[in-house]
């Protein structure tokens, strides 16, 4: 047995920290419930060799191949959402290719938004060419008379995209001053602009009730469905 400070059974007999630091698996995907199995076979035969008059070589070869099991199940993972993304953007454009509804094919680009973002409302805004104002054009998730509120360019997080023809990513609404509330439970937003021959007619917008919700991943992605909602928008 190694020495060093470790747990204890009931047995009074010195073991490996590893799974005392496992939660519960219920709660997570097969793929890492395969991996965290691998895992934890690793860690118990690293120790079972220990007992048995093994070798530090042999712990380690063991925690060396726990750890190649834990990065496969996490380039998984990634890959399985890189799928996700793709085939709904090519989903997506099927349907715009598809309908002269341009407001049914927003309503389609703004609902997989938030589904794949995991937000928990969101809105294409775009810009009045009469009046200036920005104005909900398609909506998820939003009270009913969200419809009715007009901004100005430069007003709140989405008159400032609209403005600066930049995105904005806000971990925390309630220590941004450019914020408006339009639902109280909102805590975080990701907003983007949308341009039509390099001039910015509207904004993609999506929030949620999680702070920080939002990663450079989300941004890079709702700005891939910007180019759709543009070729909708452009005829509009």
């Amino acid at each position: 047995m190694l020495e060093g400070k470790g747990t204890f059974c009931r047995c009074g007999q010195q073991h490996c920290d590893l799974p005392g630091l496992l939660f519960s698996a219920a709660l997570m995907p097969d793929f890492w419930k395969r991996g965290i199995h691998a895992a934890v076979v690793g860690s118990v035969a690293a120790e079972s060799g220990f007992r048995d008059g093994g070798t530090i070589d042999d712990g380690a070869g063991a925690v060396r191949k726990m750890t190649n099991e834990m990065e496969l199940a996490e380039e998984l993972a990634e890959l399985k959402a890189r799928y996700e993304r793709v085939n709904s953007l090519y989903q997506v454009g099927n349907v715009i290719h598809s309908t002269l509804d341009s407001q049914e094919a927003l309503q389609l680009i703004l609902a997989e938004a938030v589904r794949l973002m995991r937000a928990s409302s969101g809105s294409v805004v775009l810009i009045n060419p009469t009046t200036g104002f920005l104005e909900i054009l398609a909506s998820k998730g939003l009270p009913e008379k969200a419809a009715e509120l007009r901004l100005r360019v430069g007003e709140g997080i989405t008159g400032w995209v609209a403005r600066a023809g930049k995105a904005a990513r806000i971990g925390d609404v309630s220590r941004d001053l450019r914020y408006i509330m339009i639902r109280p439970d909102v805590r975080s937003e990701l907003a983007v602009p949308l341009e039509v021959n390099g001039e910015v007619r509207g904004v993609l917008n999506v929030d949620s009730e999680r702070r920080d919700a939002f990663t450079a991943n989300d941004q890079e992605l709702l700005e891939a469905f910007t180019i759709q909602t543009t070729k909708v928008i452009h005829n509009t």
